[in-house]
């Protein structure tokens, strides 16, 4: 994806994404999106309470890598979709699959 290539984008996505999380104290990770708390990805989002109807998870970027090296260039912490807190226990819109690009 282009947007991953684009190094100085990224350093500056990096950049805001550290600021906001310092301004508002906002958790630098995507375990837990039922609290509202932290840095998500769309997919995420959708795979908790629900798909587009016109998007199935391929359609929109830049994914979880992307979001994987946010996070960790901002200094948080990734949490990988099998370990994101409550989503083996049923009470997701989507179950468990690879459809996050």
């Amino acid at each position: 994806a282009p947007l991953m290539a684009n190094g100085a984008q990224f350093t500056k996505v990096v950049e805001v994404v550290k600021e906001l999380a310092q301004k508002f104290r906002i958790p630098l990770t995507n375990e837990e999106i039922d609290e509202r708390r932290g840095v998500f990805s769309h997919g995420q989002a959708k795979k908790r309470w629900g798909r587009s109807r016109t998007m199935t998870g391929k359609d929109f970027d830049p994914g979880e890598e992307y979001m994987k090296k946010v996070l960790e260039g901002a200094g948080g912490t990734y949490v990988p979709e099998a370990k994101w807190k409550g989503r083996t226990e049923g009470e997701w819109a989507v179950e468990l699959e690879e459809w996050i690009p």
